[in-house]
């Protein structure tokens, strides 16, 4: 190929058109090649070509780049949608299902606490019973039936009192009566065959015979809401705070009922006189002590 012919091929692909020194456009190949050929785009025409082709690259993958983006956006239109709403209709459509299941879950429930706490209480009256039933003890070579209490609340009659037990569980009438094994408290005055009536020394109209301290002064006890020691011998020194203990015949010699407080002359002058104080108050009694 000719040199004219080249730069013919060349100014086509590069917008660069040869010019020869022909007048007529029409000459032969031959007559252009006999010419010098020279080209009629300056160095200007030239990098201007190669920013258009450039510039024609970059409009076409930013044309890819939108198709591919638009794409996209019409698959996240067509499927994306369609599973959120699925998901979100389900999660609609169980909520009266869960909230059903959860109130028969929260019935079950509370028939379970329920029955829970009905044999809590069931359990615990039985440990009452078990607790309250007449039972016999040895002490110190002493039987005692230790017995429940019938509350006097709010009456307080403390002169006599009520145990839940009677001759079916071996109490027999007469029977020394104690607030715990050895405090002697009253003695049994009557049974039946559940329960017993209990005669204390609370009563006014008892009086017993008693010894007071070690010296073993004489002394009579007169029941009461606050039991007295009158006619009190004053031949032997006494003190505050000695025991007093039953002389009777009619029980166990030497059992204890307390101690004795400050003595005082009495009306009469010839004897002393003082209070019985007792190491328990009945109010605070539950259970007491009968000897077999």
């Amino acid at each position: 190929m000719s040199f004219c012919a080249q730069n013919a091929s060349l100014g086509s692909r590069i917008q660069v058109a040869p010019r020869c020194s022909g007048k007529q456009l029409g000459k032969s190949l031959a007559e252009c090649e006999n010419q010098t050929c020279q080209p009629t785009t300056s160095p200007n025409s030239f990098a201007g070509g190669l920013k258009n082709n450039s510039m024609y690259n970059r409009k076409r993958t930013t044309s890819t780049l939108g198709v591919i983006a638009l794409i996209f956006f019409i698959s996240q239109l067509l499927f994306t949608p369609k599973a959120y709403l699925l998901s979100r209709l389900g999660r609609a459509l169980q909520a009266p299902v869960t909230f059903f299941k959860s109130l028969s879950t929260r019935t079950s429930l509370m028939g379970d606490l329920q029955d829970l706490m009905l044999e809590n209480q069931s359990l615990r009256a039985q440990l009452l019973q078990a607790q309250s039933t007449p039972s016999v003890i040895e002490q110190e070579s002493k039987r005692y039936i230790r017995v429940p209490l019938y509350a006097s609340y709010p009456f307080n009659t403390n002169s006599q009192l009520l145990v839940a037990a009677g001759s079916e569980s071996g109490i027999r009438e007469g029977a020394s009566v104690f607030a715990a094994p050895g405090i002697f408290l009253g003695q049994v005055s009557s049974v039946e065959g559940g329960n017993a009536v209990v005669r204390t020394i609370f009563d006014p109209g008892w009086e017993l015979p008693v010894r007071i301290g070690e010296g073993r002064v004489d002394a009579l006890l007169i029941g009461g809401s606050e039991p007295k020691l009158t006619l009190v011998s004053k031949r032997k020194p006494l003190i505050g705070g000695e025991p007093v203990y039953l002389s009777s015949r009619e029980f166990a010699y030497g059992l204890t009922l307390g101690t004795v407080a400050e003595l005082r002359q009495s009306k009469e002058s010839l004897f002393l006189e003082g209070r019985l104080i007792t190491s328990y108050a009945l109010t605070d009694l539950s259970e007491l002590y009968i000897g077999l």
